[in-house]
């Protein structure tokens, strides 16, 4: 069952135990954050009456108590924390860490209230929690499970406001490369756009803002969770692939060109161009250990697709002695 994000549904059960805790003290009887975790059905993160003990003895009672539930409507987080007692939304979000099992996976490790109010009280910069190996297994769990982000997003866009800001991009290439374990590899893209010189003297740059906008929106929705985009300066794009293989990289590579080249043909025509843009990539998938190499690598690939032709996607020559030295191009 999909139950949303779970941070949403704590604060939702700790609203809920705030009324039943009112409801059952009305009724001479008392509820306490200890019995109300016990009744949480964490499968689906509702409420079993039955194993309350304060409900469960009393018919009247508890069904008011279910029609207290159903009319409780979810509220966005910063309003339902309003309603409810921060430290019971604490107890049970560490109680989660013992109970809950989203997609059968157990928590590696159980924490208790007052030690996850410890963890709340440490501040940190985020740029800098960026550089701990345990952001990065978080981003790869997150990689994996989409549909249940672990992060908030606080990082900068790019000033076209579409992908993130190129201060990023090679320090994720570094840490990425630092997670890799062995037999994983990274794939790295680096793109730009074909014709773009024609937009802006043609169009002005105010049109060729437009174009870079489409384009990295396009390059976004391609990548979707498998990796991370960034406009590196201009209309040069950098996409990172963590975790993927040569077949999975080209693939992902070639639909990029693909919808831009069909995506453009409309945009140019609708705007009198005669040559729409497209984009020439050079893909490295690599498992090495240095980021200058490979940066060095994708650029020498990206410049080799536009110099023989130009719209293609050109596989680097990779640095391990099983692979082709060759460069493998796709049309």
């Amino acid at each position: 069952m999909d139950v949303g994000p779970i941070l949403t549904r704590v604060v939702d059960l700790a609203r809920l135990f705030n009324q039943l805790r009112v409801l059952a003290a009305e009724n001479g009887t008392d509820l306490t954050i200890q019995e109300f975790v016990q009744g949480i059905d964490w499968k689906s993160l509702t409420i079993d009456f039955e194993k309350l003990h304060s409900f469960a003895g009393d018919a009247v009672l508890a069904g008011q108590a279910e029609a207290l539930m159903e009319s409780l409507t979810p509220t966005p987080l910063k309003d339902g924390l309003v309603e409810c007692d921060g430290m019971d939304a604490i107890y049970i979000l560490a109680a989660a860490t013992h109970f809950f099992k989203p997609r059968g996976i157990s928590a590696a490790r159980r924490i208790e209230a007052a030690e996850l109010l410890g963890l709340l009280r440490v501040s940190f910069d985020f740029e800098e929690l960026e550089n701990d190996a345990f952001f990065w297994r978080m981003k790869k769990w997150e990689r994996q499970n989409s549909k249940y982000p672990l992060l908030n997003d606080w990082r900068e866009l790019d000033s076209l406001e579409t992908v993130w800001d190129q201060r990023y991009w090679q320090r994720d290439l570094e840490q990425l490369i630092q997670e890799l374990v062995p037999g994983e590899l990274l794939g790295v893209l680096k793109m730009d756009l074909d014709n773009f010189k024609i937009v802006n003297d043609e169009l002005g740059h105010s049109v060729g803002d437009d174009a870079i906008r489409h384009y990295c929106s396009v390059v976004k929705s391609v990548v979707g969770s498998d990796g991370y985009v960034y406009r590196r300066g201009g209309d040069e794009v950098v996409v990172l692939l963590p975790e993927t293989d040569d077949s999975r990289a080209s693939a992902i590579a070639e639909e990029i060109r693909s919808e831009i080249e069909s995506t453009f043909i409309s945009w140019a025509s609708e705007r009198g161009l005669e040559k729409s843009p497209t984009a020439s990539i050079g893909l490295v998938v690599y498992g090495g250990p240095s980021p200058v190499e490979v940066v060095e690598l994708a650029d020498k690939a990206q410049h080799d697709a536009k110099n023989n032709g130009k719209n293609r996607v050109v596989i680097a020559a990779s640095m391990n002695e099983n692979r082709s030295e060759a460069s493998d191009e796709l049309d």
